[in-house]
C-alpha cells in the first residue's frame, strides 16, 4: 500500500523479497504480525545488519488488516553516515 523510501514499490508484490543472505524479509514480517501481532526482526540489508519493528493494525472502518514496519541500522557510525552522503553526492554528479 505504501513505501516510505521508494514510492515505485507501491502496488508491487514483494512477498519473496530477500535480504543479503536470502532470508525472505516480507514473509518474516508477515509471520511476526500474524503470530505475535507485533515484534522485532533482524536481517541483513545491502550487507549491513538492520533491525525492523513490525505491527499489525486493523482499520476500524473497513476491518482491513495492515502491517506497518520501520527499520534502522543499529551499527551505523559517523564514518558510515559520511560514506552514505558521499555516495549520494557521487550519484547526483
Amino acid at each position: 500500500v505504501a513505501h516510505g523510501n521508494n514510492p515505485a514499490l507501491v502496488g508491487q508484490n514483494l512477498i519473496d523479497l530477500a535480504d543479503s543472505r536470502g532470508f525472505k524479509l516480507i514473509r518474516g514480517l508477515i509471520d511476526i504480525a500474524k503470530t505475535k501481532g507485533k515484534g522485532w526482526i533482524d536481517y541483513m540489508w545491502r550487507n549491513e545488519f538492520k533491525r525492523s519493528y513490525v505491527e499489525k493494525v486493523v482499520d476500524p472502518k473497513t476491518k482491513t488488516a495492515y502491517i506497518i514496519s520501520a527499520g534502522y541500522y543499529p551499527n551505523v557510525n559517523l564514518q558510515s553516515v559520511k560514506s552514505y552522503v558521499n555516495r549520494a553526492i557521487r550519484y547526483l554528479k
